[in-house]
């Protein structure tokens, strides 16, 4: 049996990127990715809650589609 669930996270993608490691064993991120992780977090618990998916104890694939606007430097 397979279960789809779709949701769609408003605002521009961030890339997560590499880590820094800053000493004392602690490493950070090197971009303000954060908010953008938070907002996928929450518009999938969302979805998960509504559709009634929120238990999920098999394994699962993702599928991740991103849309950018195209440069202002292509024709």
């Amino acid at each position: 049996m397979s279960v789809i669930l779709e949701f769609v996270v408003d605002g521009r993608a961030i890339p997560k990127g590499s880590m820094r490691h800053v000493g004392g064993g602690r490493m950070v991120d090197q971009t303000n990715v954060r908010p953008w992780m938070r907002a996928v977090g929450a518009a999938e618990i969302v979805a998960a809650y509504s559709t009634g998916l929120w238990q999920i104890t098999t394994p699962v694939e993702v599928e991740v589609c991103a849309y950018f606007s195209r440069p202002a430097n292509q024709y």
